[in-house]
């Protein structure tokens, strides 16, 4: 009998994965178009606007949080596409969602990696609802460009952690964060109860980007922590995680780069300016023609990314990370010549060109500067100390 996994109720044989896959990507289009898109202007306002409770409790009754887990753990057995196929159709729609999906992934694919699935199992019971499933983490740094100021020191057989981290993204709702805390020699991270005593998270943060994907400062004192993995590890278990999740984050920024593609073509095939269609003058044209170019070619690189990562091709990270960095600076240019085609129009908050400009550049910053991606290459994947 083969396993089989949910998807808003309805069961699928693992042995048929093209049913698998487009059954998916039915259920996440379906999700955006009909829960994401009707109140996207008034979500992206957040903090000053509502944030999208309801949508959140859908993604989670359809099991979205849970692709990236074991099949032990009702999951899709770690593999990437599954988690691609969501972040894609949803991150088109509203790529605020896309980078939820994605930090809690990151999430549990790090305590994964560290070997503390028992760790993880307890936390996300059946019984849990979204919020309490949920685990916040610090998706827009790298725990080696900045000074961390969380401290944990060893107290009864566990940890205790001390300090801010800043920017932790569902910290506001989730029910446990994953802190980087330095240890002895190095960092470590650790598993903290958002909501015990000792931990205090402040209002959310205002980002340039991806507005309704909440971030707040975590500031602890004395807070008990759950060590993940070994003492002063966190580095390695991070480039780890990271090496997967960059292709993950990657297909985000391929979402924002098709619907923003999408909506320039059609409104420059449309837009009549000096007796013609404005796609047919040259300049324009050959603006809508870039932008359909990049998007092709990170379609393309993405898909051979995520076929290698999922079936362990040798030098799959390697090829991967470099893909995802250059997918996520490119994402940024088709997102600005959006906004030129749309002209004075592509600025107004009437149309969505405007906000996946802003929302590109913040995803930019995923998992570290962009300008430092070039050494952690030299670094991870041609060993220079």
């Amino acid at each position: 009998m083969y396993p089989c996994i949910r998807i808003k109720g309805m069961t699928i044989m693992k042995s048929s994965k093209d049913q698998e896959s487009i059954l998916l990507e039915k259920t996440a289009r379906e999700f955006a178009r009909k829960t994401l898109l009707p109140d996207i202007h008034e979500t992206d306002r957040f903090p000053y606007g509502p944030f999208f409770h309801d949508a959140l409790k859908i993604a989670f009754e359809s099991e979205f949080f849970h692709v990236t887990l074991p099949e032990a753990l009702n999951g899709m057995g770690r593999k990437l596409k599954p988690l691609c196929i969501l972040l894609q159709n949803i991150s088109e729609s509203d790529a605020s969602m896309g980078a939820i999906i994605l930090a809690n992934a990151a999430a549990q694919e790090l305590m994964l990696t560290a070997g503390a699935e028992n760790i993880l199992a307890e936390t996300i019971s059946p019984d849990r609802e979204a919020t309490d499933f949920l685990t916040a983490f610090p998706l827009f740094s790298h725990p080696e460009e900045k000074m961390l100021r969380v401290t944990a020191q060893p107290h009864n057989g566990s940890y205790h952690l001390t300090g801010t981290a800043e920017c932790m993204v569902l910290g506001s709702m989730a029910g446990r964060c994953l802190v980087p805390a330095k240890t002895s020699t190095g960092y470590s991270y650790f598993l903290v109860d958002s909501k015990a005593d000792g931990a205090a998270v402040s209002e959310p943060i205002k980002n340039l980007g991806l507005h309704a994907c909440p971030a707040v400062d975590l500031t602890l004192s004395n807070a008990d922590g759950i060590m993940i993995g070994r003492e002063d590890e966190g580095a390695l278990i991070f480039s780890k995680m990271q090496k997967k999740m960059m292709i993950a984050a990657a297909v985000v920024s391929l979402g924002i780069m098709r619907s923003s593609y999408k909506d320039a073509f059609q409104y420059a095939s449309k837009r009549q300016q000096g007796g013609r269609k404005i796609i047919e003058w040259s300049e324009l044209s050959a603006m809508v023609g870039q932008m359909g170019m990049k998007t092709r070619i990170a379609d393309m690189l993405l898909k051979t990314a995520i076929a290698d990562a999922d079936n362990g091709n040798p030098g799959w990270a390697e090829q991967g990370y470099a893909a995802a960095s250059q997918i996520l600076t490119d994402a940024c240019t088709v997102s600005t010549l959006g906004v030129q085609v749309f002209g004075g129009y592509g600025y107004m908050r009437d149309y969505l060109q405007e906000k996946r400009f802003r929302d590109s550049r913040h995803l930019q910053s995923v998992f570290g500067t962009p300008a430092r991606r070039p050494i952690y290459f030299l670094k991870q994947f041609n060993k220079m100390n």
